[in-house]
Order: C-alpha cells, then sequence, then structure tokens
C-alpha cells in the first residue's frame, strides 16, 4: 500500500500535469486566434487596396469634365497677306490653317 505521502506527490504530479497541459492549450489557442485574425486583417487589406485602385481607375475614366480629343485631319495653306502701317504696306506669307477634330465626352457621344 502506498503512504499519503506517496498518494499526495502523485496527486501533485497530475495536477502539475493537467495544469501544463492547459497552459499548452491556452497558448496554442490564442495563437491560432492571432491567426486567423492576421489571415482575415490581410484579407480585407487586400480587398480595400483592389477596392481602392478600382475606385481610382473607374473615377479617371468615368470623369464627367474629361473630354478625349482626336484630330481627324490636319492642313495648313500659305496665302499672301499685308501687314500695312501709316505710310506704307508691307507684302508677307500668312497661313490658314484647317483642323478637324472629334471630341468624345464622357456620355459617349462624338461631337464632330
Amino acid at each position: 500500500m502506498r503512504s499519503s505521502t506517496e498518494n499526495n506527490e502523485n496527486i501533485k504530479q497530475i495536477k502539475n500535469n493537467h495544469r501544463n497541459l492547459y497552459r499548452v492549450i491556452t497558448i496554442v489557442g490564442i495563437g491560432v486566434f492571432a491567426c486567423i485574425i492576421g489571415i482575415l486583417g490581410l484579407l480585407l487589406g487586400l480587398f480595400g487596396a483592389i477596392k481602392q485602385i478600382q475606385n481610382q481607375y473607374n473615377e479617371y475614366l468615368h470623369n464627367q469634365w474629361e473630354t478625349t480629343c482626336l484630330v481627324l485631319q490636319y492642313s495648313c495653306f500659305p496665302r499672301s497677306c499685308y501687314s500695312c502701317t501709316d505710310s506704307h504696306c508691307n507684302k508677307s506669307v500668312c497661313y490658314d490653317e484647317k483642323i478637324e477634330v472629334s471630341y468624345s465626352i464622357f456620355n459617349g457621344t462624338e461631337i464632330l
């Protein structure tokens, strides 16, 4: 038969083992919880960054005050012109420009 001191020692050992197991389980649980929170934070941050990039891109494309101008045809014609003062006139060369453009506005309308 065991003595009471041996029983007390065994009981203390069992209690210590349970405390150690409880500590290990607690530490592992906290670690798993921290990992889950970290992964969720990373996913939310990534999602927010993607949405921010999309919003900036959409704002750039659909800015209602922004137009796009395309030069369709450009021509330049020389002609004689005169620059006159009170006493005399000088003949020089002037240029007439013809520029055909197309504007695309925010709703897709083309203006020629």
